[in-house]
Protein backbone atom coordinates (compact mmCIF):
# COMPACT_ATOMS: atom_id res chain seq x y z
CA UNK A 1 0.00 0.00 0.00
CA UNK A 2 1.81 3.21 -0.43
CA UNK A 3 -0.23 6.90 -0.90
CA UNK A 4 -1.70 6.46 -4.33
CA UNK A 5 -3.78 3.37 -2.73
CA UNK A 6 -5.04 5.43 0.43
CA UNK A 7 -2.24 4.71 2.64
CA UNK A 8 -1.57 7.11 5.60
CA UNK A 9 2.27 7.31 5.62
CA UNK A 10 2.84 10.62 6.17
CA UNK A 11 0.63 11.74 9.01
CA UNK A 12 1.85 8.32 10.43
CA UNK A 13 5.36 9.73 11.01
CA UNK A 14 4.28 12.39 11.89
CA UNK A 15 2.58 10.98 14.81
CA UNK A 16 5.23 8.93 15.43
CA UNK A 17 7.83 11.81 15.68
CA UNK A 18 6.30 13.35 18.24
CA UNK A 19 5.23 10.30 19.86
CA UNK A 20 9.57 10.16 20.29
CA UNK A 21 9.95 13.28 21.35
CA UNK A 22 6.86 12.88 23.95
CA UNK A 23 8.63 10.20 25.29
CA UNK A 24 12.62 11.32 25.46
CA UNK A 25 11.03 14.63 27.41
CA UNK A 26 8.57 12.50 29.60
CA UNK A 27 9.39 13.30 33.45
CA UNK A 28 10.90 10.60 35.54
CA UNK A 29 7.48 10.47 37.13
CA UNK A 30 4.31 10.93 36.06
CA UNK A 31 2.15 10.72 39.55
CA UNK A 32 1.98 13.26 41.67
CA UNK A 33 4.36 13.55 45.06
CA UNK A 34 1.25 12.18 47.21
CA UNK A 35 1.23 8.65 45.08
CA UNK A 36 4.58 8.16 44.81
CA UNK A 37 5.75 8.68 49.15
CA UNK A 38 5.12 4.86 50.97
CA UNK A 39 2.28 5.84 53.49
CA UNK A 40 2.69 5.87 57.12
CA UNK A 41 1.40 2.35 57.91
CA UNK A 42 4.58 0.73 56.36
CA UNK A 43 6.09 1.50 59.38
CA UNK A 44 3.75 -0.97 61.15
CA UNK A 45 4.78 -4.06 59.19
CA UNK A 46 6.30 -6.65 60.98
CA UNK A 47 10.62 -6.98 61.30
CA UNK A 48 10.64 -9.41 58.47
CA UNK A 49 8.30 -7.48 56.03
CA UNK A 50 10.66 -3.64 56.71
CA UNK A 51 13.30 -5.75 55.83
CA UNK A 52 12.23 -7.47 52.41
CA UNK A 53 11.10 -3.99 51.38
CA UNK A 54 14.16 -2.67 52.01
CA UNK A 55 16.00 -5.44 49.92
CA UNK A 56 16.32 -5.11 46.07
CA UNK A 57 14.55 -7.20 43.96
CA UNK A 58 16.61 -9.90 43.14
CA UNK A 59 14.59 -11.02 39.91
CA UNK A 60 15.05 -7.39 39.02
CA UNK A 61 18.57 -6.52 39.40
CA UNK A 62 20.50 -10.01 38.69
CA UNK A 63 17.81 -11.54 36.67
CA UNK A 64 16.34 -8.80 33.52
CA UNK A 65 17.89 -10.86 30.92
CA UNK A 66 15.38 -14.01 31.63
CA UNK A 67 12.37 -11.41 32.46
CA UNK A 68 13.16 -10.41 28.86
CA UNK A 69 13.45 -13.47 27.04
CA UNK A 70 10.38 -14.80 29.04
CA UNK A 71 8.12 -11.88 27.72
CA UNK A 72 9.80 -12.51 24.16
CA UNK A 73 8.70 -15.71 24.68
CA UNK A 74 5.05 -15.47 25.55
CA UNK A 75 4.40 -12.60 22.64
CA UNK A 76 5.67 -15.06 20.18
CA UNK A 77 3.35 -17.73 21.91
CA UNK A 78 0.09 -15.49 22.07
CA UNK A 79 0.64 -14.37 19.03
CA UNK A 80 1.40 -17.28 17.06
CA UNK A 81 -0.92 -19.96 19.22
CA UNK A 82 -4.14 -17.37 20.12
CA UNK A 83 -4.18 -14.65 17.55
CA UNK A 84 -6.42 -16.33 15.61
CA UNK A 85 -8.81 -18.80 17.56
CA UNK A 86 -8.95 -21.48 15.27
CA UNK A 87 -5.24 -21.84 15.27
CA UNK A 88 -4.87 -24.63 17.92
CA UNK A 89 -7.73 -26.33 16.15
CA UNK A 90 -6.13 -26.84 12.84
CA UNK A 91 -2.91 -27.94 15.05
CA UNK A 92 -5.31 -31.07 16.07
CA UNK A 93 -5.89 -32.02 12.94
CA UNK A 94 -4.24 -34.92 11.02
CA UNK A 95 -6.02 -34.77 7.33
CA UNK A 96 -9.16 -34.45 6.03
CA UNK A 97 -12.11 -35.48 6.01
CA UNK A 98 -11.24 -33.79 9.60
CA UNK A 99 -13.49 -35.68 12.51
CA UNK A 100 -12.37 -33.56 15.17
CA UNK A 101 -12.74 -30.07 15.99
CA UNK A 102 -14.10 -27.47 13.47
CA UNK A 103 -13.05 -23.89 13.37
CA UNK A 104 -16.64 -22.48 12.74
CA UNK A 105 -18.24 -24.30 15.92
CA UNK A 106 -15.33 -24.75 18.04
CA UNK A 107 -12.97 -21.85 17.49
CA UNK A 108 -15.31 -20.02 19.77
CA UNK A 109 -14.21 -22.71 22.92
CA UNK A 110 -10.54 -21.24 22.50
CA UNK A 111 -11.77 -17.67 23.74
CA UNK A 112 -14.07 -18.85 26.03
CA UNK A 113 -10.91 -20.37 28.19
CA UNK A 114 -9.12 -17.49 27.61
CA UNK A 115 -11.49 -15.41 28.97
CA UNK A 116 -12.10 -17.62 32.26
CA UNK A 117 -8.37 -17.78 32.44
CA UNK A 118 -8.06 -13.89 32.41
CA UNK A 119 -10.49 -13.57 35.32
CA UNK A 120 -8.88 -16.57 37.25
CA UNK A 121 -5.23 -14.44 37.10
CA UNK A 122 -6.77 -11.14 37.53
CA UNK A 123 -7.75 -12.80 40.45
CA UNK A 124 -4.91 -13.81 41.71
CA UNK A 125 -3.05 -11.21 41.08
CA UNK A 126 -2.05 -9.28 43.84
CA UNK A 127 -3.09 -5.38 43.84
CA UNK A 128 -0.09 -3.44 42.68
CA UNK A 129 0.18 0.63 43.02
CA UNK A 130 1.18 2.05 39.80
CA UNK A 131 4.78 3.10 40.68
CA UNK A 132 5.71 -0.09 43.19
CA UNK A 133 9.23 -1.31 41.87
CA UNK A 134 9.48 -3.82 44.62
CA UNK A 135 6.22 -5.71 44.05
CA UNK A 136 8.07 -9.17 44.11
CA UNK A 137 9.50 -8.55 46.90
CA UNK A 138 6.96 -7.47 48.66
CA UNK A 139 4.70 -9.75 47.44
CA UNK A 140 5.84 -12.17 49.93
CA UNK A 141 4.34 -10.95 53.13
CA UNK A 142 1.28 -10.40 51.94
CA UNK A 143 0.24 -12.63 49.24
CA UNK A 144 -2.14 -15.75 49.92
CA UNK A 145 -1.24 -19.03 48.75
CA UNK A 146 -3.55 -19.12 45.91
CA UNK A 147 -1.85 -15.88 44.48
CA UNK A 148 1.49 -17.93 43.77
CA UNK A 149 -0.42 -20.41 41.70
CA UNK A 150 0.76 -18.54 38.60
CA UNK A 151 4.14 -19.03 39.26
CA UNK A 152 3.97 -22.26 41.18
CA UNK A 153 6.14 -25.14 39.61
CA UNK A 154 3.42 -27.28 39.16
CA UNK A 155 1.59 -24.78 37.00
CA UNK A 156 4.32 -25.13 34.44
CA UNK A 157 4.55 -28.58 34.40
CA UNK A 158 1.01 -28.34 33.50
CA UNK A 159 2.01 -26.40 30.82
CA UNK A 160 4.63 -28.92 29.87
CA UNK A 161 1.89 -31.36 29.52
CA UNK A 162 -0.27 -28.79 27.35
CA UNK A 163 2.07 -28.30 25.12
CA UNK A 164 2.72 -32.21 24.83
CA UNK A 165 -0.77 -32.95 24.36
CA UNK A 166 -1.27 -30.64 21.69
CA UNK A 167 1.93 -31.40 19.97
CA UNK A 168 1.71 -35.12 19.51
CA UNK A 169 -2.06 -35.85 19.97
CA UNK A 170 -4.64 -35.35 17.21
CA UNK A 171 -8.48 -34.69 17.15
CA UNK A 172 -10.20 -33.63 20.49
CA UNK A 173 -7.42 -35.19 22.56
CA UNK A 174 -4.53 -32.43 20.79
CA UNK A 175 -7.44 -29.65 20.74
CA UNK A 176 -8.14 -30.23 24.50
CA UNK A 177 -4.54 -29.90 25.01
CA UNK A 178 -3.86 -26.78 23.15
CA UNK A 179 -7.16 -25.40 25.33
CA UNK A 180 -5.24 -26.17 28.48
CA UNK A 181 -2.12 -24.32 26.85
CA UNK A 182 -4.16 -21.42 26.20
CA UNK A 183 -5.06 -21.07 29.79
CA UNK A 184 -1.46 -21.58 30.78
CA UNK A 185 -0.54 -19.01 28.60
CA UNK A 186 -3.02 -16.59 29.89
CA UNK A 187 -2.57 -17.26 33.66
CA UNK A 188 1.34 -16.76 33.30
CA UNK A 189 1.11 -13.61 31.28
CA UNK A 190 0.77 -11.10 34.49
CA UNK A 191 3.41 -12.30 36.37
CA UNK A 192 5.41 -12.15 33.30
CA UNK A 193 4.32 -8.76 32.46
CA UNK A 194 5.00 -7.87 36.56
CA UNK A 195 8.49 -9.03 36.37
CA UNK A 196 9.45 -7.52 33.19
CA UNK A 197 8.46 -4.12 34.31
CA UNK A 198 10.23 -4.25 38.17
CA UNK A 199 13.55 -5.11 35.49
CA UNK A 200 12.44 -2.45 33.16
CA UNK A 201 12.54 0.01 35.94
CA UNK A 202 15.77 -0.90 37.51
CA UNK A 203 17.88 -1.50 34.22
CA UNK A 204 15.79 0.77 31.64
CA UNK A 205 13.06 -0.15 29.81
CA UNK A 206 14.77 0.17 26.29
CA UNK A 207 17.44 -2.86 26.91
CA UNK A 208 14.32 -4.63 28.43
CA UNK A 209 11.81 -4.51 26.04
CA UNK A 210 14.12 -4.68 23.45
CA UNK A 211 15.76 -7.67 23.71
CA UNK A 212 11.91 -9.10 24.36
CA UNK A 213 11.12 -8.05 21.05
CA UNK A 214 14.37 -9.15 19.41
CA UNK A 215 13.48 -12.81 20.99
CA UNK A 216 10.07 -12.22 19.21
CA UNK A 217 11.84 -11.34 16.09
CA UNK A 218 13.70 -14.33 16.11
CA UNK A 219 11.36 -16.85 16.87
CA UNK A 220 9.41 -15.52 13.62
CA UNK A 221 12.05 -15.07 11.44
CA UNK A 222 13.38 -18.62 12.15
CA UNK A 223 9.63 -19.92 12.15
CA UNK A 224 9.28 -18.41 8.86
CA UNK A 225 12.46 -19.00 6.80
CA UNK A 226 12.15 -22.86 7.69
CA UNK A 227 8.86 -23.17 6.53
CA UNK A 228 9.43 -21.64 3.06
CA UNK A 229 12.58 -23.56 2.47
CA UNK A 230 13.15 -27.08 3.10
CA UNK A 231 16.90 -26.91 2.13
CA UNK A 232 17.64 -25.30 5.36
CA UNK A 233 19.53 -27.59 7.85
CA UNK A 234 17.70 -28.25 10.52
CA UNK A 235 14.40 -26.71 9.28
CA UNK A 236 11.96 -29.92 10.58
CA UNK A 237 12.72 -28.70 14.22
CA UNK A 238 11.11 -25.61 13.99
CA UNK A 239 7.89 -26.08 11.71
CA UNK A 240 4.57 -26.14 13.84
CA UNK A 241 4.07 -30.07 13.60
CA UNK A 242 7.39 -32.23 13.01
CA UNK A 243 5.68 -35.25 13.15
CA UNK A 244 3.91 -34.56 10.10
Amino acid sequence: MDIASGGKHIPVLIFGFFALVEFATRPESIFPAALTSKPSTASQHSTKCSKAENTPDPTSRDSWLFSSIALGALIYSLHERLSDPSSLVAWSWSGFSTAGPHPHTHAPLTLLVQALATLLALALSPPLSPTSSTSSVTESCTNSPLQKIPTHPLTFVVGVLSTYLLHTRTGWIGYTGGLIHAAFLTVITPSILQNAGAAARSHGAGRVFGLAWAVWIVFVFVGTFTVAYAFVPGAWSFRERTDL
